[in-house]
């Protein structure tokens, strides 16, 4: 068929079966060790008795639990056969690549890619950091146990949506994206956060410049979050930090209060823990970042200070003393598209 895309490139993450197969070398093996490990959790000696056989005499009904092995197995099962079913619905002679999601960092997508995600929402998100104008068809392989929030389309009709969306006919949802850029013009993309801060739990040592004013601080990092991830990190910091939240303190909080729009123009930083003394301040802890009011941070550390974003931290930014990070809106959103 006719295609307004060169290639197709669908990007899939390891199951929890493929991660138990890598560490025990065998499903037989993997199996073993879940099961000593949940019989010596269970209170109940009878609790993993095998299916049908009865009880000693007094014990009651035989209590049927299913091993934490075969919830793993089926979830297994289930995303390999929605792998299996979109490839089987893509058209004959459209180009397609496969590649893991731990190739993202390297993997050069072309300009007229139609990527296409089959995974949890977060899988979304590592995707879209890597990405330009390239749309993202993202897909759902199991309703029943993923909620999907950024997965419009389900195994069931993808055929006759991918069909639509192969042609060109398609809408999609812009999500903003935040970016922090090195005084030595490395840089990097968050989809949801962006973190910077300590490699590990030591006090974070930095300078901060923002809206006019400028601070020496000491905390345990600093958070900046997108729309899409208002609902998440930033979420938590709002709802559990009173020197953040002091705004909604005269009414109880709405549960969905701090939450903003996906391609809003707008991004919020929030100070974790910050630590007032003689030496530092608390004053710059929240703020609204836009493009034309960006945060700045100097970096204070000797060595660990780190940007990552997103949650990998394996793909990060040393941030040592020497160091400045500006960190505004990206000149790019990522494009999701619509069912």
């Amino acid at each position: 068929m006719t295609s307004a895309f060169d290639k197709i490139v669908i990007v899939t993450k390891e199951t929890q079966m493929d991660q138990l197969v890598h560490a025990f070398a065998t499903k037989a093996q993997a199996k073993f060790y879940l099961a000593q490990a949940a019989m010596a959790a269970s209170p109940d000696p009878d609790a993993f008795r095998p299916r049908g056989k009865a009880r000693a005499p007094g014990k009651g009904k035989a209590l049927q639990i299913k091993s934490e092995f075969d919830e793993v197995e089926l979830a297994d099962r289930v995303y390999k056969n929605s792998l299996r079913k979109l490839q089987a619905s893509i058209p004959v002679g459209v180009k397609t690549q496969h590649i893991d999601w731990t190739y993202l960092p390297t993997f050069l997508f072309g300009e007229k890619d139609l990527v296409i995600a089959l995974g949890q929402d977060g899988l979304v998100i590592n995707i879209a950091k890597y990405l330009g104008e390239q749309p993202i068809l993202a897909i759902n392989p199991d309703p029943a146990r993923y909620d999907g929030v950024l997965l419009p389309f389900t195994m069931g009709d993808i055929k006759r949506h991918l069909d639509r969306v192969l042609k060109g006919d398609f809408d999609f949802s812009a999500i903003s994206i935040a970016r922090a850029t090195l005084n030595d013009g490395q840089a990097i993309h968050g989809v949801n956060d962006i973190f910077i801060g300590p490699r590990s739990h030591i006090s974070f040592r930095c300078r901060v410049r923002f809206d006019g004013k400028e601070e020496q601080q000491s905390s345990s990092g600093i958070i900046v979050s997108t729309g899409c991830g208002s609902t998440g990190w930033f979420k938590s910091i709002v709802e559990g930090a009173r020197k953040i939240s002091s705004g909604f303190d005269s009414a109880p909080m709405k549960s969905d209060q701090s939450r903003f729009p996906w391609d809003a123009d707008h991004l919020f930083f929030s100070v974790r823990e910050p630590f007032e003394s003689r030496t530092s301040r608390a004053g710059l802890s929240f703020g609204k970042i836009t493009s034309s009011q960006p945060l700045v941070v100097t970096s204070l550390m000797g060595r660990n200070g780190i940007i990552f974003s997103d949650g990998i931290e394996d793909d990060f930014l040393e941030f040592n003393s020497g160091k400045t990070a500006t960190i505004t809106l990206a000149d790019r959103k990522a494009r999701l598209v619509k069912s």
